[in-house]
């Protein structure tokens, strides 16, 4: 018996699903040990393999895989994928599969495909990171996506890491009083921001900050001025990315679906108002929340290689 895996790995999460010939599908969720511009590929392949190995020990006799797809957070260059593939190519559970029944991709990828069956259609990410592609006659133009040190605007790692800068002005008296200064210092029990950033001073920086972005939610959720100026500016920074797509590809149709692709942007609900509050200002986009996870994209692309 065999089974099609798919995977999406995110900045925070990891999640496998197997679809089996026969049965239900069987899923895996589990904390990610960091993002791959942290902790490098090869440490990111060898903490995917232990999972891998878990699901197969839930599958009852489905042992061989037949398909695999993977989308993963932070596969944004030609370097960047050869990596990954070079790590996966050690690993046995993925020389299992048919190599024409293998796929590697952008997080992103699997997204659009989780929230659409329109082959031209865009998508927005905004998890701990963030980044914008359309897709036009099988050509992908994509937009920011190039980590945190150069874009990553409207992510829950720009969001966080705002609300920390906001603080700081804050505590100093350089900027506004907001209730985020507050909020932090007791989530992190400590008395002043100072020792804030000598806890974050640590391994997966990016995953703590972007976490942080739960704290700038709440203080706009009750009225904060400074926190929900920030939220807004992340919806304009996705916005952005949408309207720039659309000047580069989909011009000829008359609505486009945008899959909102995420946690930062399916669960900060301050962040989801204000994005399709702004979005109904263009007519021809059309938003969409993902009802399921991105996985399902990837077990769908899986699928379509038979």
């Amino acid at each position: 018996m065999s089974y099609i895996l798919g995977i999406d790995i995110g900045g925070t999460k990891i999640h496998l699903r197997a679809r089996p010939q026969k049965g239900r599908d069987i899923n895996l969720i589990v904390p990610s040990i960091g993002h791959i511009d942290e902790i490098g590929s090869a440490s990111l392949i060898r903490d995917l393999a232990r999972h891998v190995k878990v699901l197969g020990g839930k599958m009852r006799g489905n042992e061989r895989i037949e398909a695999i797809c993977i989308g993963m957070a932070g596969l944004d260059t030609p370097k960047d994928y050869r990596d990954v593939l070079r790590e996966l190519n050690k690993q046995s559970w993925w020389k299992q599969a048919d190599p024409n029944r293998r796929i590697l991709v952008n997080d992103i990828v699997i997204g659009v495909r989780a929230g659409t069956d329109e082959k031209d259609a865009m998508a927005v990410i905004s998890g701990t990171g963030s980044n914008g592609c359309a897709f036009q006659d099988g050509e992908q133009f994509c937009v920011s996506g190039k980590g945190h040190l150069l874009a990553d605007e409207g992510s829950g790692y720009a969001i966080g890491l705002a609300g920390l800068k906001a603080a700081t002005r804050a505590e100093d008296g350089r900027g506004p009083k907001t209730k985020i200064l507050q909020r932090l210092l007791k989530k992190y029990k400590v008395n002043e921001i100072g020792e804030v950033s000598e806890k974050l001073e640590a391994k997966n920086t990016k995953m703590q900050i972007g976490a942080l972005n739960d704290v700038v939610e709440k203080a706009a959720e009750s009225g904060d001025r400074v926190a929900r100026g920030i939220i807004k500016d992340a919806a304009d920074e996705l916005i952005l990315m949408v309207t720039t797509l659309r000047k580069r590809a989909l011009k000829r149709k008359a609505s486009v679906d945008v899959v909102l692709v995420g946690g930062t942007i399916n669960n900060n609900k301050p962040l989801l108002r204000e994005f399709l509050r702004k979005a109904r200002k263009h007519r021809w986009m059309n938003p969409i929340s993902l009802v399921d996870d991105p996985v399902s994209g990837a077990i769908k692309m899986a699928e379509e290689t038979r």
